[in-house]
């Protein structure tokens, strides 16, 4: 749960929250071909070098490992952990699960 509030900020502007990039709330439905996309696009930045590296950098400083006992163990173990757990998480994903998701958020998003 540390990754999830920082990478899925709806706050953040990156996250379509300022009108000037997505335009103000309830003025642009997303289809399904919207919402898929965007689930690949925040798969494939998950799977970056660059958001790998950001990932092992911030599990292993204080806010993650710092907490443990052996925080030096367990920045080793994110740094070998992560960058095969991602990819191999990603691998799993059903493509066929992808409109259920698209729907939980948003109902009736996809057919």
């Amino acid at each position: 749960m540390v990754l999830w509030p920082g990478y899925y900020n709806p706050d953040a502007e990156w996250m379509c929250a300022t009108e000037e990039i997505c335009g103000a709330p309830g003025t642009r439905a997303m289809t399904c071909d919207d919402c898929l996309n965007g689930i690949q696009g925040a798969i494939d930045q998950l799977l970056s070098e660059e958001f790998i590296a950001g990932v092992v950098d911030g599990l292993s400083g204080d806010g993650f490992c710092g907490t443990e006992e052996d925080a030096e163990l367990c920045a080793s173990v994110i740094a070998e952990l992560i960058p095969v757990a991602l990819p191999a998480l990603a691998a799993n994903l059903d493509a066929e699960q992808m409109p259920e998701i698209c729907n939980t958020a948003v109902p009736g998003t996809c057919p």
